[in-house]
């Protein structure tokens, strides 16, 4: 049986619209750490990325409504993100406060959770969520 995952990407892509790409893109590299990968341009704009961790292509970005459907950014929808992206980082506690720094809202600050990881929890400019963790070493 053949495999089904083209070579370099994870089986499951989240693909987020976003009111500004360029920004957006800056904003995932920064805080998690995350490489631009197939960047598509047309008419001098990006139409469409793609982001990668450790090689592997991760997550899927375009501008809103490029499709010509309703695509559109929590933050531009007036809703709540439908879902919350688990991002494992060096550092949970930085990336809260790079995410702040670069316009995110604090939804819960760094903290430790019984399961031996530290998380945080924030939402970032397109009103997407994201919680950053990373594990806590073993004393």
């Amino acid at each position: 049986m053949s495999p089904v995952t083209p070579p370099g990407y994870a089986r499951v892509v989240p693909f987020v619209y976003v009111k500004d790409t360029e920004s957006a893109l800056a904003f995932y590299e920064d805080i998690f750490g995350l490489r631009r990968e197939n960047v598509n341009m047309q008419d001098g704009r990006i139409v469409h990325a793609e982001l990668a961790a450790d090689g592997v292509i991760v997550l899927m970005v375009a501008p809103e409504q490029i499709h010509g459907g309703d695509g559109r950014s929590p933050a531009s929808s007036g809703s709540a993100s439908p879902t919350t992206f688990l991002v494992y980082v060096a550092s949970a506690d930085a990336a809260h406060a790079a995410a702040l720094r670069r316009g995110a809202k604090s939804i819960q600050p760094p903290g430790d959770v019984p399961w031996g990881e530290r998380h945080a929890l924030f939402q970032d400019p397109d009103g997407w969520r994201w919680l950053a963790a990373h594990t806590i070493p073993p004393a």
